[in-house]
């Protein structure tokens, strides 16, 4: 990667690929279901499940659509 350059291995492409491999895996392991819920203004959960075994995998983020209130600094989420 060039100096100045953003590369597949920098933060946010990073991530992405990995929740892109996540996603064809769970697809290819029979995870057809997803549910995506909003727990609220900025947390999302999104659920993989497998109908077949009843197993799920849960994606918990909290998004980033603004900057941050300064009172929210290490706020968790609230529970599921």
């Amino acid at each position: 990667e060039a100096p100045g350059r953003v590369g597949a291995r920098a933060g946010l492409l990073a991530a992405r690929r990995a929740l892109n491999e996540l996603h064809a895996e769970l697809a290819g392991a029979g995870y057809s279901e997803v549910y995506v819920d909003q727990v609220d203004d900025d947390v999302i959960a999104v659920t993989r499940h497998d109908p077949v075994s009843r197993k799920s995998v849960i994606l918990v983020a909290v998004t980033a659509f603004s900057a941050p209130e300064p009172a929210c600094a290490g706020r968790a989420a609230p529970p599921l």
